[in-house]
């Protein structure tokens, strides 16, 4: 298998498990106007061989590079804002535990602030997912 099959199976593996899981889950946020309130455990690093194939891909076509690694970009901003959302869930769930009412000021922030970020990582998603459709076209005519 060459790089090009191996960065394309990667992207395409990667792609499959964010959207059946917390891709999901994302539109249906986006058709019901609810906010993302699930966790999403990203604990590793999902991208090995375009870490350890950095040199390689930039020695690629130009057109080929630009969309590889403009695709791992955008997958790594988006696991960022699940990270980002990730701390304000389990802010709310400390306040929970701790027995904090729902009416205290604190508690309805986060959940405002929560409900604000939710287009922020849809966007984010749709820049990743449409950026590793592109980068699977170049990758395809390979």
């Amino acid at each position: 298998m060459g790089l090009a099959s191996a960065i394309k199976l990667e992207l395409e593996t990667i792609q499959k498990v964010h959207q059946d899981g917390a891709g999901a889950k994302l539109e249906e946020c986006r058709k019901n106007g609810t906010h993302f309130d699930s966790y999403y455990p990203i604990y590793s690093d999902y991208f090995t061989l375009f870490t350890s194939s950095a040199g390689a891909i930039g020695r690629a076509p130009p057109h080929i590079a630009q969309s590889v690694v403009q695709a791992y970009i955008h997958l790594k901003a988006l696991f960022d804002t699940f990270r980002f959302n990730n701390a304000k869930l389990n802010r709310i769930e400390n306040f929970v535990l701790r027995g904090v009412p729902a009416t205290d000021v604190r508690l309805i922030d986060l959940v405002e602030q929560l409900s604000s970020y939710t287009p922020k990582i849809i966007e984010s998603h749709d820049r990743a997912m449409n950026s590793v459709s592109a980068a699977l076209d170049a990758l395809e005519r390979v």
